[in-house]
C-alpha cells in the first residue's frame, strides 16, 4: 500500500548516485566514432523508450514459445532481449525515416 516516491533515501544509495554521476563526468571519451554514436542514440532516446518495450515482449514470447531453452541461460536470453530491443527499434527508426512515413516520424518516435 506504500507509493512508490515515498521510498527513503539511504546515504549509501545516494553516494553511489553521485559516484557513478561524477565518475561519468571524468571520462575523456577519445574516439571520434564511439562519441558521435552515442550522441546519436541520445537523440533517439525517446523513440527507443516508445517502441522499446514491444520488441521486448515479442522476443519474449517467441523465446518462450519456440526457443524455451533460451530461457535457461540468462545471458543468452538478456543479450536477446538487448539486441532486439535496441537493434529491432533503431532499424524500425531507420526504415521510417527513410521511407515515405518520413512525415509521420515525429509523431512516432518524438
Amino acid at each position: 500500500g506504500q507509493q512508490w516516491g515515498n521510498t527513503p533515501l539511504h546515504m549509501g544509495t545516494t553516494f553511489y548516485a553521485l559516484a557513478v554521476i561524477i565518475y561519468g563526468q571524468t571520462l575523456n571519451v577519445k574516439s571520434q566514432w564511439v562519441s558521435s554514436a552515442l550522441y546519436k542514440l541520445g537523440a533517439q532516446s525517446y523513440g527507443i523508450y516508445l517502441v522499446h518495450w514491444k520488441s521486448m515482449e515479442f522476443i519474449s514470447r517467441m523465446a518462450y514459445h519456440f526457443f524455451p531453452l533460451v530461457l535457461v541461460y540468462q545471458v543468452v536470453y538478456q543479450s536477446l532481449l538487448l539486441i532486439f530491443g535496441l537493434g529491432v527499434v533503431l532499424l524500425l527508426m531507420m526504415l521510417v525515416e527513410k521511407t515515405p512515413l518520413c512525415r509521420y516520424y515525429r509523431y512516432l518516435f518524438g
